[in-house]
């Protein structure tokens, strides 16, 4: 089973996050996944909105697994994530709800690391700690009108 929980979330960076494909959320996500430390009656639909926004911001987004690791039901992993600025980036955590970073056309690469935990092959759990936080823009935040990059009925929060 540790093979097939790394092969999953090795999936899940490639298809999901490098190539856009979020109608392939359900194949690598439980209903209650739960993401940092917030769970939701179906999370999978917010999980389709973070990567949408994300992949708006930064259409040549890409993440690169540089190690992964596995114990029973839980994968860690290093990777790293790099992208070009090229549009309106809303910001997702809570604390700076209406505030976008304005495109700059500028790259940018952030080591993460993630911990995951599966179960029945499907990711139910996840944890991220990344590098710097000024590492996303140089631009910093400003405030802007309150419109999201994909419009989103539900609080969204990392």
């Amino acid at each position: 089973m540790v093979d097939e929980n790394k092969a999953c979330v090795l999936r899940h960076f490639e298809e999901l996050w490098n190539n856009g494909q979020v109608d392939r959320v359900e194949d690598f996500f439980a209903q209650d996944f739960m993401n940092f430390r917030q769970q939701h009656k179906d999370s999978r639909p917010i999980v389709k909105h973070i990567v949408q926004v994300w992949r708006t911001a930064f259409p040549d987004l890409r993440f690169t697994v540089d190690f992964i690791v596995a114990e029973g039901d839980l994968v860690m992993c290093e990777a790293s994530f790099q992208g070009t600025h090229l549009g309106e980036f809303p910001l997702l955590i809570p604390a700076f709800w209406g505030l976008t970073l304005v495109t700059n056309g500028k790259t940018f690469k952030v080591k993460h690391t993630h911990r995951f935990r599966l179960k029945e092959g499907k990711i139910i759990e996840h944890l991220c700690r990344a590098g710097r936080p000024g590492d996303v823009s140089a631009a910093g935040p400003s405030r802007r009108p309150q419109r999201l990059a994909v419009d989103c009925p539900f609080p969204v929060g990392l």
